[in-house]
């Protein structure tokens, strides 16, 4: 990660930054239902690795409440594709696209966008 600040003066700082973040893990449990048939089942898919990255800007106001500086930012997360998968079959056939063991998930190139408020402090 890098980061640079743009302007600094007693009162006002600007702040851009540059992330790179690897996902060595990720995990996620879907759960299906169908409350007509009374019938719901849940599978975990896995994906063991992903690559992001973050761009940001912050606007901080140093000392506005005590010792804190207040902090107002955005940043725009860029998560290049990938795919998760399962190692276990349905048990409710009707309930999923594809109930075999190897079904998978393939998340597209993502982008968020977030704003944020926030304190920090020197120590």
């Amino acid at each position: 990660s890098a980061s640079y600040d743009i302007l600094r003066n007693k009162k006002f700082a600007l702040n851009s930054y540059l992330s790179m973040q690897a996902f060595l893990f990720d995990q996620m449990s879907i759960k299906v239902q169908n409350p007509n048939l009374k019938i719901n089942e849940e599978r975990t898919y896995k994906s063991l690795f992903s690559l992001s990255s973050v761009l940001g800007l912050n606007a901080i106001f140093p000392k506005t409440f005590l010792m804190y500086d207040t902090v107002l930012g955005t940043n725009i997360r860029l998560n290049l594709p990938k795919t998760y998968k399962t190692n276990r079959a349905a048990s409710e056939d009707s309930l999923w696209d594809s109930p075999s063991k190897s079904d998978q998930y393939k998340q597209p190139f993502t982008a968020e966008l977030n704003i944020y408020i926030g304190f920090q402090s020197d120590y």
